[in-house]
């Protein structure tokens, strides 16, 4: 973690696409930085993520997503085809205490260090 000219810690930002095992590893060293990381996540998936998510929706509902969790949410993240690797995160998020927030459309998924919590 970076210190400020103040004093005060600087939090790193790191934004990633999605392609596989190489964006856990990627993701996994930032989170070894305690840096906050956004990945940008197929847009092909957004209806998949609604429905798992949110299984007891109509059909008319809104397909909106919008949760938040830890290692559980990236547990039923890794079950999407095309996901498996965001498996890899589970573990590194859990050690050091990550919250993930997921949002899609879009959708973009972020990891959040504690001292963001």
């Amino acid at each position: 973690m970076k210190i400020d000219a103040s004093g005060r810690p600087q939090l790193e930002a790191v934004r990633l696409t999605w392609s596989g095992k190489d964006t856990s590893a990627y993701a996994i060293e930032a989170l070894q930085r305690q840096a906050k990381v956004e990945i940008a996540l197929p847009g092909s998936i957004h209806h998949a993520l609604f429905s798992r998510l949110n299984s007891q929706a109509g059909n008319a509902a809104v397909e909106a997503v919008d949760a938040s969790g830890g290692a559980e949410l990236i547990a039923t993240l890794a079950t999407l085809a095309g996901m498996e690797a965001m498996a890899e995160l589970a573990e590194p998020l859990t050690r050091w205490g990550y919250r993930v927030h997921l949002i899609s459309p879009g959708p973009v998924l972020s990891l959040i260090p504690p001292q963001m919590a």
